[in-house]
């Protein structure tokens, strides 16, 4: 039994019409992001969630330009205050803080921003390897701001 051509063009309009309905079908379950009416389970937002890690980035160092309204200004690359300027009223009080080796450790650099008085009394930098207390690399010390400082005290050696 021979089929006609008018069935043959019947059946192949029927597919045609078929792999539409489909494929919108599917279109629109993709959009929506949604096969249940399907009968297949999908993951939902609140199951499919993803651990970011955070990461902060330390500031980046300036050496050589005053971030701070401190006469004296020190960075250090690592310690308690790593990658944040910190201004000091004197020289002698940012070499107690480096002396403590807590607050500034690791490559450490000093701008002199202004002129200060030390007064009668100057603490002196230890050793960067002494275990008990200063813990640095290096340590960088230039005049900034584009002019001239001056140090100055009547202290005694």
């Amino acid at each position: 039994m021979r089929k006609s051509i008018g069935q043959r063009s019947f059946r192949i309009g029927l597919a045609a019409i078929t792999l539409v309905l489909i494929s919108s079908f599917v279109y629109a379950a993709t959009l929506s992001n949604s096969f249940e009416w399907l009968g297949f389970a999908t993951a939902s937002a609140e199951n499919n969630t993803e651990t970011v890690k955070e990461t902060t980035v330390p500031p980046m160092l300036t050496p050589g330009v005053c971030d701070t309204a401190g006469p004296i200004e020190v960075e250090s690359s690592t310690g308690t205050a790593g990658g944040t300027p910190t201004a000091y009223a004197t020289l002698g009080a940012a070499f107690t803080a480096i002396n403590g080796g807590v607050i500034h450790t690791g490559v450490i650099t000093i701008d002199v921003c202004g002129d200060t008085s030390e007064g009668a009394t100057t603490a002196l930098l230890l050793a960067g390897n002494d275990a008990a207390t200063a813990d640095y690399t290096s340590i960088t010390m230039s005049p900034a701001g584009g002019a001239a400082r001056t140090i100055s005290g009547a202290t005694t050696a």
